[in-house]
């Protein structure tokens, strides 16, 4: 089990792989539905201020999501 989830992204240079998503079945199924499965890989492509959505790049497409639901996606360095 990995202790880092998505907001540990720092870079645009990091990579990470998805390794597990530690939320109930309606988010999860969500989280799915953007292409956040584990085994993939992601990495950060911007943040905005004052805590407010953080998009990510995987599966060649660019997705945004609140700071909560990245919480719990947890994630593995590559």
């Amino acid at each position: 089990m990995s202790n880092l989830c998505l907001l540990d992204l720092k870079s645009r240079a990091q990579v990470a792989v998805i390794t597990e998503l530690e939320a109930d079945e309606n988010l999860t199924s969500e989280l799915a539905d953007y292409g956040f499965i584990p085994g993939t890989k992601v990495s950060l492509f911007s943040e905005t201020p004052f805590g407010g959505p953080i998009a990510y790049w995987l599966r060649q497409s660019k997705v945004a999501i609140r700071q909560n639901e990245a919480s719990k996606i947890k994630i593995a360095l590559v």
